[in-house]
């Protein structure tokens, strides 16, 4: 039996769900239109062409499956899940704070799963986010819905863990 979830909260990017599947049907399109006004003898054709949107489809579905963060919060740890690359749990016993941030995607080169010295990101959009302190000096900060509620129930919890 799976421990209870005491708040959850998730975010996604519209900005990566939507206009990196709008760039792709752009660059789709305008492949195709290419190859037929400008070298209709040998057109991607048959295999050639499935593959050709296959590939399109595939990356479009990579693209939207990579906007989403969802955080659970229990009594003994957290979960992250990002898409279904990044998941892990984390005991309490490694973190030292957490606290609210203002998260820009600018400050971190962008959208997505970001890296920086001894600090992750997944930033989904310009919003409240949340920063998590570990006792190795590294952080892990996300954006997530609901921020405010979320803290108040994680001070609760490090509170008691702490005791």
């Amino acid at each position: 039996m799976k421990p209870e979830v005491l708040w959850k909260s998730d975010s996604y990017s519209p900005v990566l769900r939507w206009g990196v599947a709008a760039i792709i049907g752009i660059i789709t399109i305008f492949v195709l239109f290419i190859n037929v006004a400008f070298n209709p003898e040998d057109k991607l054709d048959g295999t050639s062409l499935y593959v050709f949107l296959g590939s399109m489809l595939i990356a479009t579905l990579l693209a939207m499956s990579f906007s989403k963060i969802e955080l659970k919060v229990r009594e003994e740890d957290f979960e992250v899940k990002f898409s279904s690359v990044f998941a892990r749990t984390i005991p309490w016993s490694q973190v030292v704070s957490v606290r609210e941030v203002n998260v820009r995607p600018r400050d971190w080169g962008g959208w997505g799963f970001r890296w920086k010295p001894k600090s992750i990101g997944i930033v989904m959009r310009k919003q409240p986010g949340l920063r998590f302190d570990f006792a190795n000096n590294r952080s892990l900060t996300m954006t997530l819905n609901n921020v405010d509620e979320g803290i108040e129930v994680i001070k609760k919890v490090l509170d008691s863990y702490s005791e």
